[in-house]
């Protein structure tokens, strides 16, 4: 599904567009669980929202790997580790 979407966006403009507002609107609506890193004493590895793109991005890849079969995980893997790999990407810390 997720290649479908990417070969979509490349021969349409348009639909790169659409794809590319998504992304900042889904970034947008969870900038506030980054917006008092600062007060906490935490540093994020570049802007909030290169952060979050970089998350978002880093959870795409890992989705198409595993829909492709060139990772081999679980659902409930999938999920952990991309949890602990996130918030250890965006706080320095692991939970």
């Amino acid at each position: 599904m997720l290649r479908a979407v990417q070969q979509a966006a490349l021969v349409s403009e348009e639909f790169a567009r659409m794809v590319g507002g998504f992304a900042v609107r889904q970034r947008a609506d969870i900038a506030d669980h980054v917006a008092g890193f600062a007060e906490q004493g935490l540093e994020l590895p570049s802007t909030p929202d290169a952060s979050l793109a970089m998350m978002f991005l880093l959870t795409q890849s890992l989705l198409q790997a595993v829909e492709e079969g060139t990772v081999d995980l679980t659902d409930e893997q999938a999920v952990d580790g991309l949890t602990r790999f996130v918030y250890r990407g965006l706080t320095g810390r692991d939970y």
